[in-house]
């Protein structure tokens, strides 16, 4: 399935997927990061905090991602969805889907918990689906025959 933005017609990424629902430290997480985003939290704040966060390899990849396709998200978000990335090809679909809730939300700022929350009300993707979703976005003749690696395929990212 695609997503059309622009006239043009984008990959889904992970948005509208057969979802499991949350587990309960997935809760947890995430009403652990709403809490933070409520209350502000960002780098600087706590000097603990900062080094577990730059210990995170999850959380640079995602973080470099969006930086270099010009797509912002809170920190809060950041850590919650990189506590989900067991390998680099989820972080990288995460990112493209963070980027996917800003087109499609028509967003200027940074994507929020709460633009996510709308858009996985009823959970996340099971991971079996995980494998399928990465599949589907190969591609001959794109960095490393992968679509989320080109940001020409990403909608509403100048290249």
């Amino acid at each position: 399935m695609c997503i059309e933005y622009d006239g043009k017609e984008y990959w889904q990424g992970l948005l509208d997927r057969d979802n499991k629902p949350m587990d309960e430290s997935t809760t947890m997480m995430l009403m652990q990061c709403i809490m933070m985003e409520k209350d502000g939290f960002k780098r600087g704040i706590d000097e603990e905090m900062d080094k577990n966060l730059e210990q995170s390899m999850a959380l640079k990849v995602f973080e470099k991602r969006l930086e270099a396709a010009g797509v912002e998200c809170t920190l809060p978000l950041a850590m919650f969805l990189t506590s989900m990335c067991d390998n680099p090809a989820k972080v990288v679909m995460w990112a493209y889907t963070v980027n996917l809730i800003r087109v499609a939300d028509g967003l200027s700022g940074p994507v929020t918990i709460e633009d996510m929350t709308r858009h996985f009300a009823w959970g996340f993707p099971l991971d079996s689906e995980y494998s399928k979703i990465w599949d589907e976005q190969k591609k001959e003749g794109q960095p490393l025959g992968n679509m989320v690696d080109n940001f020409e395929n990403w909608p509403g990212v100048v290249v």
